[in-house]
């Protein structure tokens, strides 16, 4: 059996395209004109809440034929973490793919949903030229990223049952790898850690600091 085809394209084509989808809609949203009215806006929400929606089923396909090349003895793993041990990596890929990423999705899916809901009645009360485009759309304004009190090149990461999932590592003072691993340990149950440069890894209280 060759490789499935679905609309013309393989899985790996597809995944492609909805990367420079998401792609697209920053670099269409970043300035004025990429969204002119509320009910844009609410159709891109309700698109992404659907598009998240249908991600757990795609995950637990993955995850599929990777525990059945273990199962029949056809999965080498010959670097990384799990080097030599095919079982335990497909392990902890379940662990991520059935449980972690679920649980985070379905918090980002009712979150999209709800944000969905709040606009539902929103119009646009502005003027239009003729085009029938608004004339007076504000443009958005830059945010600034936090401040970090970590020293340079301190890593971030969360621990789990597969060990230490790193994040990243802090660059010129900014603190969103640090929120990240919040993030994702809140929402996935697991422990927040940090490496300072030359030190090894330590558990770090998952509360975010009050100031920074």
């Amino acid at each position: 059996m060759g490789e499935l085809i679905y609309n013309g394209k393989t899985a790996s084509e597809l995944v492609d395209d909805a990367d420079e989808a998401i792609r697209g809609l920053n670099h269409l949203t970043l300035e004025r004109g990429g969204v002119r009215y509320p009910s844009e806006v609410y159709r891109l929400l309700g698109t992404l809440t659907s598009m998240t929606a249908k991600l757990p089923q795609l995950l637990q396909q993955l995850e599929r034929p990777m525990q059945g090349w273990v199962e029949a003895d056809l999965l080498s793993i010959d670097d990384g973490d799990y080097r030599g041990d095919p079982v335990a990596a497909a392990a902890a890929l379940s662990v991520y793919l059935t449980e972690e990423a679920p649980a985070a999705i379905d918090r980002l899916h009712r979150a999209l949903a709800e944000a969905q809901k709040a606009i539902a009645w929103a119009s646009y009360t502005g003027d239009v030229d003729e085009h029938g485009d608004p004339t007076d759309t504000p443009a958005p304004q830059p945010v600034a990223s936090p401040r970090s009190a970590e020293p340079e090149g301190t890593e971030w990461g969360v621990r789990g049952l597969a060990g230490v999932r790193i994040i990243g590592e802090s660059s010129d003072g900014l603190d969103h790898r640090e929120t990240v691993a919040r993030e994702l340990a809140r929402d996935a149950g697991m422990m927040v850690v940090r490496r300072r440069p030359g030190e090894d890894w330590q558990p770090v209280d998952p509360r975010p600091p009050r100031s920074r």
